[in-house]
């Protein structure tokens, strides 16, 4: 936690799988949001990616359960930061 109470957060950029259309941009966004911790989250569908600013402690796994119901899955965008 920072000093001033507020949690810390993290930037992650994370490869997505199983995207087929932009209408998968918006369930995505939902089920991804639903996850506690996960403050703010932009998927670029063309790209395959997706941008989440979230609490230190979401990890790709917690991340990935979340989408177990989904066709879709998040892993480390190789080749980023």
């Amino acid at each position: 936690m920072c000093p001033d109470g507020e949690m810390e957060t993290d930037e992650m950029l994370l490869a997505i799988t199983g995207m087929v259309d932009d209408g998968c941009t918006h369930r995505l966004e939902r089920v991804l949001t639903t996850v506690p911790g996960v403050h703010a989250v932009e998927v670029f569908h063309p790209e395959c990616f997706v941008r989440l600013t979230c609490a230190m402690d979401v990890s790709i796994e917690v991340l990935n359960d979340a989408l177990a119901s989904t066709p879709w899955a998040v892993a480390p965008l190789l080749g980023c930061c």
